[in-house]
């Protein structure tokens, strides 16, 4: 198993765990790993999906601070855009990102209303 490997695996271990962390910082971190690793690991992304990891992006959509909200929603458009979209939409994302276009936060209601163009394309 090579290093990038081992630290995907690290991150499927530890993200259930970490997505429920009282410590802000902790569930942010986290966030950015997922996102970096989907755009620069081609290996994560299905292990990602296989590890019902759209389920914990939907989770911190509801998480109090913005900015974890925006870094799920980031790591949601890009699983869409990797091909991920009936994945996405069939977790139930289209009605977490419906609501998110009502949030204070303007970057997150910008990113839900990408995400939610992207999920919605036709397949083809």
């Amino acid at each position: 198993m090579n290093r990038m490997e081992n630290g995907e695996s690290d991150l499927l271990e530890r993200m259930n765990r970490s997505i429920r962390s009282d410590v802000c910082l902790e569930r942010e971190n986290l966030l950015r790993r997922i996102v970096v690793l989907l755009f620069t690991s081609s290996i994560f992304p299905p292990r990602f999906v296989r590890a019902d990891g759209i389920d914990l992006l939907l989770l911190a959509l509801r998480d109090p601070e913005p900015t974890v909200r925006l870094l799920a929603a980031h790591a949601l458009t890009r699983l869409a855009e990797l091909g991920y979209r009936g994945q996405v939409k069939g977790a139930g994302a289209e009605n977490e990102l419906l609501r998110m276009r009502n949030d204070p936060y303007m970057p997150l209601r910008k990113f839900a209303e990408r995400c939610l163009s992207t999920i919605r394309e036709p397949d083809e």
